[in-house]
């Protein structure tokens, strides 16, 4: 199975798979969220496959942030609010 690995969404998702595979990871975040596998996947696609470009959904931060104390991540909202991969190559911010 071929992976997207925009950051740093799938730095994120990575994180939360603790050792354990990136499927792991996203069927945690998936969730965590509240979201279906594909549509968290997504965050580390580019844009142009309908993707976030590496961006997490703002909406999303709390319960990232949250999550993350329970499953022993460091995980801070500078990390989760950096913009994607794409973005800081356009020179957008996010």
């Amino acid at each position: 199975m071929r992976f997207h690995t925009l950051e740093p969404a799938y730095s994120i998702i990575l994180a939360f798979a603790r050792g354990d595979d990136y499927a792991v990871g996203l069927r945690r975040v998936a969730r965590i969220v509240g979201r279906s596998k594909d549509s968290v996947k997504r965050w580390a696609y580019p844009k142009r496959l309908n993707g976030t470009g590496g961006a997490i959904p703002r909406k999303h931060y709390l319960a990232l942030q949250l999550a993350s104390v329970a499953y022993g991540v460091k995980l801070t909202l500078e990390e989760l609010a950096t913009p994607g991969e794409e973005e800081k190559a356009n020179g957008k911010k996010s």
